[in-house]
This record gives structure tokens, C-alpha cells and sequence, in this order.
């Protein structure tokens, strides 16, 4: 009786966690699209293609470095590098927004 306990106790932390982090994921990427969509006019178009660029080639490039951490140590590793890094990026655009709108 314990251990379904137990796993049940693990599997709800587990969901808990998939749910927080798709869900700070998107709103993080909706947030830089939004700010790439608010560039003047004239630098709109060529901030989106970057956003989309940015977007596309972090998927192209991230799969052949992430392959051969996975062959060797599995997946875990690279979802602690993204559970750490990811909210760090975050901060650091949400500090530079912060910058930029106390100078305007």
C-alpha cells in the first residue's frame, strides 16, 4: 500500500512539473514574440524573420549536440541543462525589458 503511495505521490509531483514548465515555456515564447512584434515598422519584418531564424536553428542545432549526451548518459542530462538554463535566459530578458523600459 506504500509504494502505491508513493508512486502515485511521484507521479503527480512528475505531471505538476510537466504542466509548470510547458506552461513557463510558452508564456516565455509568446513574450519574445510579442516584444519582436512591437518593433517599429520599419524593423518588424526583419526582427520576426530573426525570432523565426533564431527559433528554427536552435532546433537544427541543439538536436546533434544534445545526440551524442544522450548516447552516453541519456536524456535526463539535457533536460537539467534546459530545467536550469531556460529560467535563466528568462530572467535575463524579463531584466533587460525592465532596463529598457526605465530608459524610455
Amino acid at each position: 500500500m506504500m509504494k502505491s503511495a508513493q508512486r502515485w505521490l511521484t507521479s503527480l509531483v512528475e505531471f505538476a512539473a510537466i504542466v509548470l514548465s510547458g506552461v513557463s515555456f510558452y508564456m516565455f515564447h509568446n513574450t519574445l514574440q510579442v516584444h519582436g512584434t512591437q518593433m517599429a515598422p520599419e524593423a518588424r519584418g526583419a526582427g520576426m524573420a530573426l525570432f523565426a531564424l533564431c527559433l528554427f536553428l536552435g532546433q537544427a542545432v541543439g538536436v546533434p549536440i544534445a545526440a551524442p549526451i544522450v548516447d552516453r548518459w541519456g536524456a535526463p542530462p539535457v533536460f537539467w541543462a534546459a530545467a536550469i538554463f531556460l529560467p535563466l535566459l528568462a530572467l535575463w530578458f524579463a531584466h533587460a525589458i525592465r532596463r529598457r523600459g526605465a530608459r524610455a
